[in-house]
This record gives C-alpha cells, structure tokens and sequence, in this order.
C-alpha cells in the first residue's frame, strides 16, 4: 500500500504537468518493464530470447513514436486490433476457466504482448497528447483514465475481502470474486463521474453517454486484469515479477490498463462522432 501511496501521486503529476516527451518516456518505461517480465511469463527461458523481446518491444514502441504524426490513423488501427485481441482473449480466458486448457508456444504468446502492450501504449499516448478528448485537455483525459482505473482495482480489492464469497473464475485468478468485481465498478464508475467535472457542462444525455463509456471501459479492464492472471496460470507463476514491494511486477500493475487504454480511445472517437 506504502508503493502505492507513493507512486500514484508521482505518476498523476507527471501525467498533468509532464509534457508529452515526459509521459510517453515514463509509460514506456512502464511497458518495458511488463515485457521483460512477459517474456518469462510466455516461456522464453535464456536470457538472449527475453533480450530480443525486449529489443523487439523498444523498436515497435520507437516506431510508433516516430511515426506519430506522419500516420495519424496509427491509434485508430492499434485501437482496433487490440479490440479484436482482447475479444479473442476473453474467449480463451472463459475456455480455460470451463477446464479446457490451451496452450500455445512463447513465439505466439510474445506476439500476443507485443501487441497487448504495444497497443494500450500508442492509446495511452495519443489520449496524452490531443488537444481534447471528452472536451477536456488530453493530459486530464489521460488523467482519468488512470483514476478510473485506480479506483477500480482498489474497490475491487477492499469489497473482495470484505465482502468475497463467490469466485468470478477461480481458475483463472482464485482470488477474485463477483462482489470485489460489483466494489471495483462502482468505485470506478464514481472516479468518472468526478472526472466528469473537468468537462465541459454536459447534458443529461451526454453524462449518460460518458458514463456508458466508463462502463464499457471498466469493463474493458476487468478482461485485460484477466487476461495477465491466465498468462500466469499458464506460466504457473503467482506474480509477474517482484519490481513493486507487495504489489508484484509492472505487469501486475498496468494489466487492466492495456484493456482499457484503447476502449477509452474507441470510446472518445465515438463520442466526438456522436457530438
């Protein structure tokens, strides 16, 4: 909880006042470090195999910034190829929680990271540097998609033990529960409507479009917090990593993230298109 306290306020500050430079670095640092720990998680046992991973990840992530203004559609497609991913995901994850176990070699499980975490990165960025998403200043969209996503997990967390009884997919992940999952949407959905006072004035019909979209995110979340629980029963490991003391590794940390990063983009898309 120490971990938390300390790392959130840090991270909310360089996310508001940082600069766009500042927060693609500092998330791609985040994503770097997921990968690392991914690469043992898909099974890539000798260190020369993670390494190139992980050169494979700092590549993709260095072209996509590169090439950020001169492809303006970039995280338009990224958003939608992780859609398509997180959709077949969910398929494995229900599966494996029936019983019926599929594996697949590290190749296709490095692929399947390179673009969980390669697509929630060029999201999150893009979020970061528009002008306006929602009609708030992109660094405050940013911002509340963090604390939505904050709020979830430690809601889910505090009604998991003080409520838990029935287990949402005990194969997947043991420790959660349908009430922790009820905790966290409702105290994400009450970060978005906070957040929702950075927009401008909104009509009834638009806050419940907002909010809609929050569901949809926090949804969204739930299935990326999933997914990383399965790749660690398939791993048979417990954490990611040991990075953060008491909270697990980075991917521990930003899994509901790299769910959530690209619905939040769909969800502004549509929003703006609606008008």
């Amino acid at each position: 909880m120490l971990t938390a306290l300390v790392a959130a306020p840090l991270v909310a500050a360089a996310t508001v006042w940082g600069g766009a430079g500042a927060f693609a670095g500092l998330t791609a640092l985040a994503v770097l470090a997921g990968a690392w720990e991914w690469a043992g998680l898909a099974g890539f046992g000798r260190a020369r195999h993670r390494v190139l991973f992980l050169l494979c990840m700092a590549c993709m992530l260095g072209a996509c910034h590169r090439h950020r203004f001169t492809v303006p559609w970039l995280p338009l497609a990224a958003a939608t190829l992780a859609l398509v991913w997180w959709g077949l995901a969910l398929g494995l994850i229900i599966r494996w929680q029936r019983g019926a176990a599929s594996r697949h070699g590290p190749w296709a499980r490095g692929l399947a990271g390179l673009l969980t975490l390669g697509s929630a990165w060029v999201c999150l960025t893009a979020l970061h540097r528009e002008p306006s998403v929602f009609g708030a200043p992109g660094p405050w969209a940013a911002l509340a998609l963090l604390l939505m996503v904050w709020s979830a997990d430690t809601g889910a967390w505090f009604a998991g033990r003080r409520w838990g009884r029935r287990k949402l997919a005990h194969r997947v992940s043991p420790g959660k529960t349908w009430e922790g999952l009820w905790g966290g949407m409702a105290a994400g959905l009450a970060a978005g409507a906070a957040c929702s006072l950075w927009l401008p004035p909104l009509t009834p019909g638009r806050f419940a479009l907002f909010m809609a979209a929050c569901v949809a995110v926090l949804g969204a979340a739930v299935v990326g917090d999933l997914g990383e629980s399965l790749a660690k029963r398939q791993a048979g490991l417990k954490d990611s990593g040991s990075l953060f003391p008491g909270h697990g590794g980075a991917l521990d940390r930003i899994d509901s993230l790299t769910a959530a990063a690209p619905m939040f983009f769909l969800c502004a898309l549509l929003l703006e298109k609606i008008g």
